[in-house]
């Protein structure tokens, strides 16, 4: 029944029955039927919000559907872990059935049974001491029992709503409890009032249930002014005076809010935060808290919400330093004397203590945090070498730990509370928690230091097992604190448009920080701890140095696996190449779905590549990255050679059946060979090694045998060096022009290597016979090469530069005797047919 009448609810519309989880958590008899009391659970793709309703049931005849359904103005996030607490509430209905009074055991909401609630009209019981007991009504009127105060009586006030709301009625709460009562020493309000004095004249009037009267009032109220009037309320609040301490009566201001009439500061304190939560009530409850934007301070601008949680935040720190553990109150009272002595304020008042002064003014909580490490060092110096010293540092390690956690744990568990009311503003604007701040006096900057201090003095050789045990667990806990204040910004920052290059300086500070804190418990040998944070905060080069040191390939794995969208994999090869230990990259076992990551950064890096490549049976691939390897090498011959041959095996063990791929390696083997069988006088002339020479070009092989340095070159050497061009011209590395340029080149040098002018004419076919042209067609013919397509025409040979440069193609000798040459070839030719 819930299921269906919620997917008709704002709550669950669009929702079909497999997104929506209901619990019955608790059932009141009415007068014509039962009242039930369930919790639902809409899933989002984001995350789960749970919402809380009243399904009336009529019990005659037999139901079918809800008679009626009240959402209550509250949800939370839905977390499965925290289910038990989410579901911990209780129904207790007015004697009228008109209203009713939902409540776990530190919290009571009041809602309309028959009307929409709007507002959201709840108490918290802040003391972690008090808690709900149980409930009841007597002659009609609702009670609580509570573990500290006894019985609570909850009266209901009528209200009347503004014009929007249609004049109906809302109930709202008044606590008659002797702490949490708000009071305005001058609540009227005058028109000429300013935002701080109209803000709180309708805050007090909703307190008091007047909530027309307060929306009235802050209709008008927008832009900056709003937003710093908000601001000053939220401070005056945290910063309130004790009015019902009589030491304090010459100090309270006139027409300031007092949130407490306690005597003791922790009630004090806790009487603050009641009011705090009442405020962000009356902000949500009037309208204005969808008005708040940006606050501007000393230290730049900020979400005005943001700051009010940081008021939240501060009392919530201030408390758990005046609860902190008896034993460190020496080192508390000590710091707190030296927050005074530098703020310059001693209290000329008669009997207030520097405690009373100091927890009065909750806004500058975080001045104790730089006082609490100068405390400490000038104790540790009174110390020296003692036992004492690690006991110093335990105690200042938890005072931090216990407030800095404190505000922490408020704003997880407050986080959707003070959400801006749009999503997009919060893109707009870096945030950087209070507890989070940077700069040499700022909170990293504290943390950092007293890790350091705790790693080297605190372990040192005064402290026992026990107090070492401490220590460790402090140094977590804090860097704990300090790395998530850098994620909740990294945070901020990915989000921010054009920020980027801040995101990058603040993500290297994050990734310095990270590793300074981390290092020292693996030097302490705490490595599950070090494992741990560091699995938090993907420091992925100590996990890998945390594995490698201890020989756990099978918890790297596990690693690959887990960060598989952090990128692990490619941060463990990254890791193996810039320690130079690329072979564990062949040796290392990589899960099966990350081969292909292996491959991809293997992809950059083609001198391992074929390796992985080989272990994988990618044959193929093999060869392709050796030819390539090898076509690129340009430093040494035997290498290239060496690659050539691998690149063969790689192709014949493969699946490929190309003959065209297998030819050409032979080829480029081939041309290896000429150069490995270049004359000793070449090699000498040229200034080469024959054991560490570099790969030569087929232009650099073909101008070696045919050049001018070659002074002895004979018919073998452009023979050689035609063979060459033929090769070069099956790997590709002349097309069919080039080729026949270098055709042309080779053999007109060899024309050139005789005197053809002085040449006797008596007898020309004995005379051509002798030259280096036609001994080189003569070798080639003998050789069985078809001579037609091995010599140039007669007109394209003599038609070249070489020759007119030397005059040879104007000679008649040269002529006569070349052209006789010709004539003797062709007629060998016809008669060979």
């Amino acid at each position: 029944m819930f299921k269906a009448a919620v997917m008709n609810t704002p709550e669950g519309y669009g929702k079909s029955a497999d997104d929506i989880l209901v619990w019955c958590l608790d059932v009141a008899q009415t007068s014509s039927g039962i009242l039930v009391l369930a919790a639902v659970a809409v899933r989002k793709p984001q995350s789960s919000q749970l919402f809380y309703f009243l399904g009336g049931v009529k019990t005659t005849p037999a139901p079918v559907s809800l008679s009626s359904l009240t959402a209550l103005p509250y949800s939370v996030r839905y977390i499965e872990a925290h289910e038990d607490k989410l579901l911990d509430f209780k129904l207790l209905l007015s004697q009228q059935n008109s209203s009713a009074f939902v409540y776990n055991s530190n919290s009571i909401i009041c809602v309309s049974v028959s009307e929409a609630n709007e507002v959201l009209n709840k108490v918290d019981l802040q003391s972690p001491a008090d808690s709900i007991l149980g409930a009841g009504l007597y002659q009609g009127k609702p009670l609580f029992f509570s573990s500290k105060y006894g019985v609570i009586t909850v009266a209901i006030m009528e209200a009347i709503l503004s014009e929007q709301m249609d004049s109906s009625n809302v109930h709202s709460l008044e606590v008659t409890q002797k702490t949490g009562n708000l009071s305005l020493s001058d609540a009227s309000f005058r028109d000429g009032d300013n935002h701080l004095q109209r803000l709180k004249s309708a805050f007090l009037l909703f307190c008091q249930g007047h909530i027309a009267e307060a929306q009235s009032i802050c209709r008008i109220l927008d832009g900056e002014e709003l937003d710093n009037g908000v601001v000053a309320l939220s401070e005056e609040i945290i910063d309130d005076f004790p009015v019902s301490d009589p030491r304090w009566a010459e100090s309270i201001p006139a027409g300031g809010l007092s949130a407490s009439t306690s005597l003791i500061i922790l009630h004090q304190l806790e009487d603050k935060l009641k009011a705090h939560v009442f405020m962000v009530d009356f902000l949500k409850g009037v309208g204005l808290w969808k008005k708040l934007g940006v606050f501007e301070s000393k230290e730049g601008q900020l979400l005005t919400c943001h700051l009010i949680c940081e008021h939240g935040e501060k009392l919530k720190a201030a408390i758990a330093l005046c609860k902190v553990d008896k034993k460190y109150q020496g080192v508390v009272d000590g710091t707190i004397g030296l927050v005074m002595k530098k703020r310059r304020l001693r209290s000329q008042i008669e009997g207030l203590t520097e405690q009373d002064v100091f927890f009065r003014e909750v806004s500058r909580i975080s001045d104790i945090f730089t006082c609490l490490l100068e405390y400490e060092e000038q104790l540790i110096l009174k110390q020296k070498s003692s036992s004492s010293q690690p006991q110093t540092i335990a105690a200042v390690n938890t005072v931090l730990k216990e407030m800095l956690f404190e505000a922490w744990q408020y704003r997880q568990d407050q986080f959707e509370t003070y959400q801006p009311s749009n999503p997009l503003t919060d893109m707009n604007f870096e945030h950087v928690p209070w507890t989070a701040t940077a700069g040499p006096d700022g909170i990293r900057a504290v943390l950092l230091k007293q890790i350091k201090l705790t790693a080297k003095q605190g372990m040192g050789e005064f402290a026992d097992q026990q107090t070492k045990s401490l220590l460790v667990q402090h140094m977590v806990d804090l860097a704990d604190i300090l790395l998530d204040g850098y994620v909740k910004q990294l945070q901020y920052l990915r989000n921010c448009p054009g920020v980027k290059s801040r995101f990058d300086e603040v993500n290297q500070e994050f990734e310095q920080d990270r590793r300074i804190v981390i290092l020292p418990l693996v030097h302490q040998g705490q490595r599950s701890h070090a494992a741990s944070l560091a699995e938090k905060y993907h420091d992925f080069g100590v996990l890998i140095e945390l594995c490698e040191t201890s020989g756990e390939q099978g918890t790297l794995q596990k690693y690959m696996t887990q960060f598989t969208d952090q990128g692990f994999s490619d941060y463990v090869f990254k890791w193996y190449m810039d320690k130079g230990e690329r072979q564990k990259l062949m040796t290392i076992h990589v899960p099966e779905q990350q081969n292909d990551d292996l491959s991809r950064f293997l992809s950059s890096h083609h001198h391992l590549s074929w390796l992985h490549d080989i272990h994988l049976k990618s044959f193929y691939q093999a060869h392709r990255t050796l030819k390539a390897l090898a076509s690129e090498e340009a430093c040494h011959l035997g290498k290239k050679k060496t690659l050539l041959s691998l690149s063969k095996l790689a192709l014949l063990a493969s699946d490929e059946n190309n003959d065209a791929e297998l030819e050409e390696i032979i080829n480029e083997h081939k041309i290896i060979l000429h150069q490995e069988t270049l004359p000793s006088a070449v090699l000498q002339q040229a200034g080469l090694d024959v054991d560490s020479m570099a790969p030569l070009s087929p232009s650099e092989l073909i101008e070696l045998h045919v050049g001018d340095k070659n002074t002895g070159a004979n018919e073998y050497d452009f023979k050689n060096a035609l063979d060459i061009l033929h090769l070069a011209v099956q790997t590709g590395a002349y097309d069919q022009e080039q080729a026949t340029t270098m055709k042309l080149y080779i053999w007109r040098k060899a024309l050139l290597r005789d005197d053809w002018p002085s040449l006797p004419t008596k007898d020309p076919l004995m005379t051509v016979r002798n030259t280096i042209f036609f001994r080189t067609v003569e070798l080639a013919y003998n050789q069985g090469v078809e001579l037609q397509e091995f010599i140039p025409s007669l007109e394209s040979l003599i038609d070249g530069e070489e020759l007119k440069n030397t005059g040879l193609s104007e000679n008649a000798t040269f002529h006569f005797l070349l052209k006789s040459g010709y004539e003797r070839m062709e007629r060998a030719a016809v008669l060979s047919l």
